[in-house]
């Protein structure tokens, strides 16, 4: 009998051939695609696979776009020309959300991470509902990616090994097992870890603790505060 699942490096070389997006349109929100239908074939030919976003993958399956027009998609991606990925999200009410960043809570605290004078985590209420702003640098201060009132935007000159996001999960690797930023979002819990520098410090946000240096914090709640974690190490951008 047929094997329908897709092997998890086919599915990862099918995203960054396509560069992380539909191939028509370059939607990050994508499924996988059979030119050759897999009936006819019975496996998963890499060569005969695509990347596309649902949409463009019913009018695949209907017929109505063609396999030449998928193939010369495959070679060109839409996302070759673009220097940024993105897409918007949604969250639910600013007071009772709840933010799990490194194992601790933030409730109602405007600016979570802040290191010299940089929020590189912060969230506010824009007609009662959660709006969140985030920046994920490397090392040399090189903004990565980042969040922009509940819109992602991952710059494709950072050269990801991998990115895929499906509503209410974003997930950026720099490298097999370097994640930059796994985010997840449902009801009204959000969860982050991610590993964020900035001027040369990292902000080291595991499931279990958040580690800054030789010290770590884990299982705090914050509420009600101006700000939560707030590193001055007397250096500018």
């Amino acid at each position: 009998m047929s094997n329908r699942y897709i092997p998890a490096e086919i599915r990862r070389n099918l995203r960054q051939e396509a560069r992380f997006g539909c191939v028509l349109c370059g939607s990050p929100i994508i499924e996988y695609h059979h030119i050759v239908p897999f009936h006819e074939i019975k496996k998963h030919i890499e060569e005969k696979m695509v990347v596309v976003c649902p949409e463009h993958h019913h009018r695949a399956d209907c017929g109505e776009v063609p396999r030449e027009v998928l193939y010369r998609a495959k070679k060109s991606p839409y996302n070759l020309k673009n220097e940024v990925i993105s897409k918007d999200f949604f969250l639910r009410d600013y007071d009772h959300l709840k933010i799990k960043a490194g194992s601790n809570t933030f409730i109602r605290t405007p600016e979570l991470i802040v290191v010299d004078g940089e929020p590189l985590l912060e969230i506010h209420k824009d007609e009662g509902i959660a709006k969140i702003d985030a920046k994920f640098y490397n090392r040399h201060n090189k903004l990565l990616a980042e969040i922009i009132n509940n819109e992602w935007f991952a710059y494709r000159s950072s050269e990801f090994w991998d990115v895929q996001y499906s509503p209410g999960h974003l997930k950026i690797n720099r490298s097999a097992g370097n994640i930059l930023m796994d985010f997840k979002f449902h009801d009204d819990i959000v969860n982050l870890t991610a590993r964020m520098y900035f001027n040369g410090h990292i902000i080291d946000l595991q499931p279990n603790q958040t580690v800054l240096g030789n010290n770590t914090i884990s299982n705090s709640v914050i509420a009600d505060c101006e700000a939560g974690i707030v590193l001055n190490y007397g250096h500018k951008k």
